[in-house]
This record gives C-alpha cells, sequence and structure tokens, in this order.
C-alpha cells in the first residue's frame, strides 16, 4: 500500500522548514532532506511535485551561495602571495638547516676518519689471531 503524497501547501511548509534548518546549521538542503521529511520517497516527489522540487532546488542553490560567498579574485591573488611568502621563508629556514647538518656531517666524517687512523695502530685484527689460535688448536 502506498502513502497518499501531502498537500502542496504542507508540502512548501516542509520545504521551508527544511530550508530553515540547512541555513541554521550550514547543511546542505536536499531532495532527499525533504522527502524524508515529508515522509514520502524521493521519486514520489519528483513524480507529483516537479514544480515544488524545482522551486526548492533553487530556493537551496541562492541559500548555499548566501552562507558561503565566493571569494573575489583580488582576495583569492592576495591569499596566494601570502602563501607564496610563507613558502618562500619555510624554503629558506628548511636551507639553512640543511646547510648546517652538511657542515655536521662534514666534521663527523673528519672526525672519524682521524679516530680510524689513530686506533688502526693500535688495535690487532681478530681475523688473525682466530686463525692463529685454531693452527694452535689442531696440533
Amino acid at each position: 500500500m502506498t502513502t497518499p503524497t501531502p498537500p502542496q501547501s504542507q508540502l512548501q511548509a516542509v520545504a521551508a522548514e527544511v530550508l530553515a534548518h540547512a541555513r541554521e546549521t550550514g547543511i546542505r538542503a536536499t531532495v532527499t532532506s525533504l522527502a524524508q521529511y515529508a515522509g514520502i520517497t524521493r521519486p514520489t516527489l519528483y513524480r507529483n511535485h516537479p514544480g515544488l522540487v524545482q522551486q526548492f532546488l533553487a530556493d537551496a542553490a541562492q541559500s548555499a551561495a548566501e552562507l558561503s560567498p565566493r571569494p573575489s579574485r583580488s582576495s583569492s591573488n592576495d591569499e596566494l602571495r601570502e602563501r607564496n611568502t610563507r613558502l618562500r621563508e619555510e624554503n629558506r629556514q628548511l636551507r639553512l638547516h640543511l646547510d648546517h647538518y652538511e657542515e655536521h656531517i662534514r666534521r663527523l666524517t673528519i672526525e672519524n676518519t682521524r679516530l680510524q687512523a689513530a686506533v688502526a695502530g693500535h688495535v690487532s685484527d681478530l681475523s688473525t689471531h682466530r686463525h692463529q689460535r685454531m693452527i694452535n688448536d689442531i696440533r
């Protein structure tokens, strides 16, 4: 059994309520939400009240445009300039960090080479010691 379609005046009141709720919450008003509030299916709404649906969609689009106005071209350009300036500064800071890390790596490499040379004269090679020990154990 199908649910009877509410009269046009009742649907207009429900549509106004859905649009008001959408404005208050910032949530987009949809035909699906209108159908749910009215207690009917979307296809029934489209089939029996196409003019109401078109008016509802136009009103919903206008409400959405009022809630989020598009930025002007100049403000968009200003935002891009600010972003580029911020990114340039960040890039400069990263390059500075990179230079510092390169210098640290250079110093560590020099110190490592110096330590290896100093230790090389004082440490005996364990592989030859192990080899000699194996020979002695075999005898």
